[in-house]
């Protein structure tokens, strides 16, 4: 009911009596115990076609505050937002290649610190539940799963941590998951509901979203598709263990190494003179959509290696929408988009290309915070959520000190 409420689906008690077929006693009821927990108020009246006009209904999206964070293998975005979602602060904070837990959720810890001492008047409700993407798999327990490049990460408990030191509710999951609930929610359209998002930045992953729902998988490690081999040459090696994976021609990583050698060779008038520390992925980015040769042709090697590996998804999963974000893929635009879609009409199945649409990310710097705010946002309107609210309201005592 509180969703409707939200979204605007039913704004008047007739309203959500006709859409969830309730009686009209229990309408009321539920109406005004979410009036007494300061999530809906009472609005001016809507015109009628007959009898007494009825309130209008509005989510009290101040009611509280959520914090969310992504956590990427080289840096965070953190966010502020109201309960219904809106993002009204963000920070970002870079962190070292490879940081362990305690490092990186430090360094969320301090972010969100500041964000709650600066944050809106908007925002200036309690704050009511944290959402956390994390780098890699998360299992149906929450925990963090084993890879092998773990650094500590493996059987973690984020959630535990972060409950630990704010008392409020956190949901966690694959911060590529989180990009694609994020991107979703900001387009708002049908082919969302059937949506490939594919997250290109350090690494490469995919968050997948059917019939309007994350797909996960049966242990929670749908989505590495920078993990599909695409390439026989066996010098091309994974830190996985594997060679000729989609990441060592297409990732952020590779990019950077790429661009490297091509200024080494004196092949690139964009990046001679730069340190080779200093080149990074977004450097060659720049340098291509400058026009600078070598550049463009590392971005165009890497678009069709990407385009390999989503023309076989394509042909997998029939998504209606693929969209191309991360810190790479959201600023490169067409240099990816445009080989993407020509390997596609290429290598997959016509029928399932006929309306599919690929396109760079609208939000790509702060889909993953988005995603991870709107998962909170969800799990706090569910049914045992709501009741934890409502005892909280019912005994003040048992109101989170957070915030």
């Amino acid at each position: 009911m509180l969703r409707l409420i939200l979204e605007g689906s039913a704004n008047t008690r007739p309203d959500l009596v006709r859409v969830t077929g309730l009686s009209r006693k229990i309408v009321i009821q539920r109406v005004d115990q979410l009036i007494a927990m300061s999530l809906v108020r009472e609005g001016p009246t809507v015109a009628s076609t007959g009898g007494r006009p009825p309130g209008r209904l509005d989510f009290v999206a101040d009611a509280g505050s959520v914090l969310a964070v992504s956590l990427g293998a080289t840096g965070l975005t953190a966010a502020i937002t109201d309960l219904s979602g809106h993002v009204l602060a963000t920070r970002h904070r870079r962190l070292p290649l490879g940081a362990r837990p305690d490092v990186a959720l430090a360094a969320a810890e301090a972010v969100f610190t500041r964000l709650l001492e600066d944050r809106p008047t908007k925002a200036r409700g309690p704050l009511r539940g944290i959402g956390v993407g994390v780098l890699g798999p998360v299992g149906p327990d929450g925990l963090t799963m084993d890879t092998t490049r773990d650094g500590g990460w493996a059987g973690f408990s984020v959630a535990d941590w972060f409950s630990s030191k704010y008392n409020v509710p956190v949901w966690v999951d694959n911060e590529v998951n989180m990009m694609a609930a994020g991107e979703a929610r900001e387009r708002s359209t049908d082919g969302c509901r059937n949506m490939l998002y594919v997250k290109m930045g350090t690494g490469i992953g995919a968050g997948l979203i059917s019939d309007g729902v994350l797909y996960r998988g049966a242990s929670g490690v749908a989505g590495e598709i920078g993990h599909m081999t695409i390439s026989n040459d066996r010098s091309l090696v994974c830190w996985c263990g594997n060679s000729g994976c989609l990441g060592t021609l297409a990732s952020g990583r590779a990019i950077t190494k790429f661009g490297i050698a091509a200024m080494r060779k004196g092949d690139s008038p964009f990046l001679e003179g730069m340190p080779p520390r200093q080149i990074r992925d977004e450097h060659i980015v720049a340098g291509a959509l400058a026009g600078d040769e070598a550049c463009a042709q590392i971005m165009a090697r890497a678009g069709e290696a990407l385009g390999l590996a989503v023309a076989g998804a394509t042909n997998l999963i029939n998504p209606a929408l693929i969209v191309i974000g991360g810190r790479v893929g959201g600023k490169a635009g067409h240099l990816l988009t445009e080989p993407v879609r020509q390997s596609v009409d290429k290598r997959s199945f016509p029928l399932a290309t006929e309306s599919l649409q690929i396109e760079s990310s609208q939000n790509a710097n702060i889909a993953g915070v988005a995603g991870s705010a709107d998962t909170v946002i969800r799990g706090l309107l569910s049914g045992e959520q709501l009741e934890a609210w409502q005892t909280a309201v019912d005994d003040p005592s048992m109101e989170p000190a957070a915030g």
